[in-house]
């Protein structure tokens, strides 16, 4: 077995337990202090929006430029350079903040102001270890990592949760032990780092004094920061938005909503996974009419599975509220769940549409359409909770809004690129499964034991889908003996 394969193997494994972990932290921990959840997932997803301005784009070209650079002895100098870059770089957006905060009296009202050590301090150690990250995926070394970047986090937030609400330590030692657990992360993959390579003890800069290559590692570092950008800003923003004009506890109330429905993208990174080499090829092939027949049969498995959770999760939504510490807190924001759900529906729905843009020659579309997508989500967040006073339902309006027209724009511009869409009229059948199996879980009998009910009622969505499958032939679960996945995908 390949370097690559085990790598994969043991990625996936991680990716997996890390999620159950965090998952079922948060729906039997996290919910007993809201407060202080909603504070967790603002420090972290905040110093995420600064990270891409201290990193600027360099761990990325330490990877694009490597053979590069390697080719005139120069790769260990320019890694060396990258550490000295970050470093003075995050110095200066520091200080540069501090003094906004003298300058700008309104600045020091806001949570960044009174959480800016916490932040900054993730930020740090955040942007160095992202920086070895990268550099070890030269190696195809890419487990390691994975545990410091997606395990420890989510260790992280549950030793400073339990430090804080079990423990009745201060606040200010709580989140101190959060963000020390990110130095904690970088130190491992420090040592990990130094089995692989070594930093070298001069710095030579010969690849400064070369004008060309100069120019082509920053604008392309500088295209990185941008795409880095949008993209944090896309997918952090709710976090920071609802803490600045909400407040922490409902931003801990949404966090738990968006773990919760985050079980529907888990099939999207194995399927991602196993299709994004193929896409590439078969777009430098110019085989369009094999991408789209994996295109929409991928796609199709995914809304299927998607729905199937949707709909499971609706069924049983109600009694796990009533199990859980505070659940109806959760139970009140109900319509949340809803429209968050169908959206991220809709963009499981569209299949790997980004990775069809990211694997072809118009790979820069991609930041044009991330950065709308940040821009759309921040402006209808403000329209939403200032304007309308919506609160977390004006957040769910306003990700659902941002998601479909993102997800429109990009199938628009595939289509008239490539001709290739995922759309088919099994699509038409899997909805009306939907609709039939959540009517039919919510108007049969429960027993007066919630447990049973949360374990009974998902299980008849199940056997509806079963059912609808048998008849409509979605999905071959027959012949899931007799290959594998990409196989049945395929159909080869």
């Amino acid at each position: 077995m390949s370097v690559i394969v085990r790598q994969s193997i043991k990625y996936s494994m991680v990716g997996y337990f890390s999620f159950l972990f965090g998952i079922l932290s948060t729906i039997f921990i996290y919910t007993s202090n809201f407060q202080f959840y909603g504070t967790l997932r603002y420090i972290q997803p905040t110093a995420e929006l600064i990270l891409p301005f201290v990193v600027f784009g360099i761990s990325s070209a330490n990877i694009k430029f490597y053979h590069k650079l390697k080719s005139k002895g120069l790769s260990n100098d320019f890694f060396k350079f990258s550490l000295v870059f970050i470093l003075a770089n995050f110095l200066f957006i520091f200080f540069l903040f501090l003094l906004l905060g003298q300058l700008f009296p309104n600045i020091r009202e806001t949570k960044i102001w009174e959480f800016k050590y916490e932040i900054f301090l993730s930020v740090g150690f955040l942007s160095f270890f992202q920086l070895f990250s990268r550099y070890l995926s030269i190696y195809q070394r890419i487990t390691v990592a994975s545990i410091f970047d997606n395990l420890f986090p989510k260790i992280a937030g549950l030793t400073a949760f339990v430090c804080f609400v079990y423990l009745g330590l201060t606040k200010e030692i709580s989140l101190f032990v959060f963000a020390s657990f990110f130095g904690l992360s970088l130190a491992g993959i420090f040592f990990y780092f130094l089995k692989f390579s070594k930093i070298p003890k001069k710095l030579n800069l010969i690849f400064i004094k070369d004008t060309s290559l100069r120019k082509e590692i920053f604008t392309y570092s500088f295209f990185v920061l941008l795409g880095a950008f949008g993209s944090m800003l896309a997918l952090r923003i709710d976090n920071f938005m609802i803490t600045e004009l909400l407040g922490e506890k409902p931003n801990g109330i949404y966090s738990t909503i968006i773990s919760i429905i985050g079980v529907l993208s888990i099939p999207m990174a194995g399927v991602f996974s196993i299709f994004t080499p193929m896409i590439a090829k078969l777009i430098d092939e110019e085989n369009f009419s094999d991408l789209n027949k994996i295109f929409q049969k991928s796609s199709m498995f995914l809304f299927l599975v998607g729905c199937f959770l949707f709909v499971g999760m609706l069924s049983g939504l109600e009694y796990l509220f009533e199990i859980i510490k505070n659940g109806h807190e959760l139970k009140a924001n109900y319509q949340v769940f809803v429209i968050v759900g169908v959206a991220t529906l809709f963009d499981i729905a569209t299949g790997f549409n980004s990775q069809i843009i990211a694997m072809s020659k118009y790979y820069r579309f991609s930041v044009y359409t991330m950065l709308f997508l940040a821009i759309i989500t921040v402006v209808l967040n403000i329209i939403f909770i200032k304007y309308f006073h919506l609160e977390l339902l004006g957040i769910a309006l306003a990700t659902g809004i941002s998601l479909l027209s993102y997800n429109i724009i990009k199938l628009l511009y595939i289509y008239s690129k490539f001709k290739v869409h995922p759309f088919s009229k099994n699509y038409v059948w899997i909805i009306l499964t939907s609709v039939i199996a959540f009517f039919i879980s919510y108007y049969i009998p429960e027993f007066e034991n919630k447990y049973i009910n949360l374990i009974y009622k998902p299980s008849v969505v199940l056997t509806v889908f079963l059912m609808f499958n048998f008849l409509f032939n979605f999905f071959p679960i027959s012949q899931l003996r007799k290959g594998n996945l990409k196989t049945l995908l395929i159909g080869k």
